[in-house]
């Protein structure tokens, strides 16, 4: 069976004669033997579990929307519970620390409790007071049940079962209301009409987080997919740019290489194998600029030992053979 959290308000007494300094003390009617019109029934069993067992129940929490408590926005008080994440968005601001049955003129049963808040916060205290006086301090009960049944009424039964607890106790808002309120406040409590609509207000919170959700979703997708198609873009754009860069440099290395060829073609004759493979060793760079300089380099070392050779002999010309030596097939005459 699934598990239900039932909602189920009531009326509230102050108790200025229990109050003291420390706590603001009040007792509540939480709920009663009879069905109401929001079809549920808790039977006299369960009421008897909960006053049986206060070692159990004793410090139930009492709850509260504080921020709207706190800015006087009484008309707005609810569970604040949110189906679609499963989860409360109220405030502790007191506790429970007895419960009592008690029957009215009917016969009817009755849970009491008598619930403390603390007077820490003062103006928690003050706000408390000014509903009370009001007539618009009304709490409403927060029942989990696990075990129930629905008999031939459609009335929703709540039995006492291990699975069928008390767990918390609401401050909910009330509209305010002429000098008949009281009887209305009653009845209105009776019948849920606040807690339909602010259950009916989680189901409208619960679609729009939904729908929320799908947007965010899509956004998400259509991003991921942005960035998918931007790097398969870069991806393309990397290679072309490692394509164009490779033709460049291969491009630049052919002509290098081929200045390189054709200035060693060019002296080749007039190295010997030792310059020449001298020239060969710097042109393995590739950089024609280099071997340009080596060859100068050679050329210009045998230039010197040539007129170093021609002095010491007395001559004043060079042979062809020495000129030959220098990278030129013509006499060339030189004055000394």
């Amino acid at each position: 069976m699934q598990k239900q959290l039932v909602l189920n308000s009531l009326k509230t007494v102050l108790s200025e004669e229990n109050s003291n300094p420390l706590f603001l003390e009040m007792d509540i009617l939480l709920m009663r033997n009879a069905v109401n019109l929001n079809n549920y029934y808790f039977t006299e069993s369960f009421i008897d579990e909960i006053v049986q067992n206060q070692n159990k129940y004793n410090g139930l929490p009492l709850v509260v929307d504080l921020e709207r408590l706190l800015e006087n926005d009484y008309d707005g008080l609810g569970h604040q519970y949110s189906e679609f994440l499963n989860k409360f968005f109220t405030q502790q601001i007191g506790n429970y620390v007895s419960f009592e049955k008690k029957y009215d003129e009917n016969g009817i049963a009755e849970l009491h409790g008598t619930a403390r808040i603390s007077k820490r916060n003062e103006d928690l205290v003050k706000v408390i007071n000014e509903l009370y006086v009001t007539s618009g301090l009304n709490f409403s009960v927060e029942v989990i049940a696990q075990e129930y049944r629905v008999d031939e009424n459609n009335w929703l039964i709540i039995d006492a079962h291990p699975g069928n607890l008390l767990v918390s106790d609401c401050l909910v808002s009330v509209p305010a209301e002429p000098s008949s309120k009281a009887l209305k406040l009653v009845a209105q409590l009776t019948k849920g009409g606040k807690e339909k609509v602010s259950l009916e207000e989680m189901k409208i919170e619960k679609e729009k987080l939904e729908a929320q959700v799908a947007t965010l979703t899509a956004q998400l997708n259509e991003a991921n997919q942005a960035v998918t198609t931007l790097g398969k873009e870069k991806e393309m754009l990397t290679a072309q740019v490692d394509d164009l860069s490779k033709y460049k440099n291969d491009t630049l290395e052919k002509a290098e290489v081929d200045k390189i060829n054709a200035l060693i073609a060019e002296v080749k004759e007039s190295l010997s194998e030792q310059e020449l493979t001298l020239v060969n060793e710097v042109a393995e760079a590739k950089e024609f600029t280099k071997v340009q300089f080596k060859v100068n380099e050679i050329c210009a070392q045998k230039y010197k030992e040539s007129i170093r050779l021609n002095n010491s002999t007395g001559g004043s010309f060079f042979s062809v053979t020495k000129q030959k030596d220098l990278g030129n097939d013509e006499l060339t005459k030189f004055n000394m």
